[in-house]
């Protein structure tokens, strides 16, 4: 279908168009020849009665056109000789359905969002994709049901070799481009807005429940689409809880409370953890362990580079932890570190906050973006403390991205007074 280019009125690119167009490029370039590679958006699903969830576009969908509607598909043929096609389909309008739940994208909008200059209406892909005679069709296979449509069901492309696409997806996404460093760099200043307004408001008596509606409030005050993931604000005695996401407890004098938080910018997540004390200041033992966490964190960002294996950092994070314990004479259980420390040491971050689906034991390369999230859980005194920061991969080791957010003990209370 060719349309009228149009740069009116619809949502705002998250990233550039080059940046979308140049990810396809390295996208097709990694398919068979003779192949198709069909994408979707995805679209809503029911909570209750007439009542959606959110919508949550499929994130590989999005990384290769930047379109954030729902029902959309991208097709992507690479015939025998190689030469590479990609068309969009989309809702054609519904004027009725506008007025409802607002403007739907227009063919001339897909095309300014993501360079791709061929835009059909979906009730006419059925026919597109029967006309195509190519052996190997890609889906992704990664894909939760409800960003699967009837084109990824095998009927519309049938008598094809069926390949998942997920791969060379999760090799792109695990590198990091410049402009989704520098996403990334913006989500965690406003997960740092955030955390600033509870260090100067937290006081005890108030709720977990209080400090995480505050953080909400906070990061999309400063300019946030939303949550990289439900805040975890655990205080006290559930604090060996990881994913403790209740949020009812109130918060007491003497306790610590630990937030698991981020905020999420342009697609990308924030992803940081720091843990508090309550009443303003540590006592002397949780700022001992406080301390340790610190300094196994501190040693592990360093060896952030290319080549390293995660695996190892994992082991290397478990022998220091093992050795702190044993010289603060903390007494581990079973003489097992693993009942103190249960989690891995960080995991990739980007569109999606454990970002792609790739197994943890790889081996680092630079322009990665993993998490440094040390953390010991002890059910026993009452009290976790994890403390986590967004790594950029560097030859010269790790570079914390966005580095003043309060960590230090000294730097959490001036904070807090």
């Amino acid at each position: 279908m060719k349309v009228k280019k149009n740069k009116g009125d619809f949502k705002n690119m998250a990233l550039s168009q080059q940046f979308y167009k140049n990810n396809r490029y390295h996208f097709a370039k990694q398919l068979e020849t003779n192949s198709v590679a069909v994408l979707y958006s995805g679209r809503e699903i029911t909570m209750s009665l007439d009542a959606n969830y959110p919508l949550y576009v499929n994130n590989n969908f999005y990384y290769l056109t930047g379109i954030q509607e729902k029902n959309v598909h991208l097709l992507i043929t690479k015939d025998a000789q190689g030469e590479i096609k990609e068309q969009l389909f989309i809702d054609q309008c519904d004027c009725n359905q506008e007025k409802w739940f607002g403007r739907q994208i227009t063919p001339a909008q897909a095309q300014v969002i993501s360079g791709i200059e061929r835009v059909d209406y979906n009730k006419n892909m059925k026919a597109v994709c029967q006309q195509i005679q190519l052996l190997n069709v890609y889906y992704d296979y990664s894909a939760p049901k409800h960003q699967y449509s009837e084109a990824q069901k095998g009927y519309w492309l049938s008598g094809k070799v069926k390949k998942d696409l997920t791969g060379i997806l999760t090799g792109m996404r695990l590198i990091k481009q410049k402009e989704e460093i520098e996403a990334i760099e913006k989500a965690v200043q406003i997960t740092q807005k955030g955390l600033e307004a509870i260090l100067q408001q937290m006081k005890p008596g108030m709720y977990e429940y209080e400090m995480a509606a505050l953080f909400e409030y906070e990061v999309k005050r400063h300019g946030a689409s939303g949550l990289s993931f439900p805040s975890i604000a655990v205080s006290g005695e559930n604090g060996y809880i990881l994913h403790y996401i209740d949020n009812q407890a109130k918060l007491k004098a003497g306790d610590l409370i630990l937030f698991d938080v981020g905020a999420k910018f342009n697609g990308y997540s924030g992803d940081i953890s720091r843990t508090y004390p309550i009443k303003g200041f540590y006592s002397e033992e949780q700022g001992a362990i406080y301390e340790m966490v610190l300094n196994v964190q501190q040693k592990m960002i360093k060896q952030y580079r290319p080549g390293i294996k995660m695996q190892d950092l994992q082991a290397e994070t478990e022998a220091l932890f093992y050795e702190g314990c044993h010289a603060l004479n903390l007494g581990i259980p079973q003489d097992d570190i693993h009942q103190y420390y249960y989690h891995g040491l960080g995991h990739s971050l980007g569109l999606d906050t454990h970002d792609t689906n790739a197994k943890r034991n790889y081996k680092l390369e630079a322009n990665m973006v993993i998490t440094c999230e040390p953390g010991i859980y002890m059910a026993d005194r009452g009290l976790g403390i994890r403390i986590e920061d967004d790594i950029l991969v560097t030859s010269k080791g790790g570079k914390v991205i966005h580095p003043g957010i309060p960590k230090t003990i000294k730097e959490i209370e001036a904070a807090m007074k």
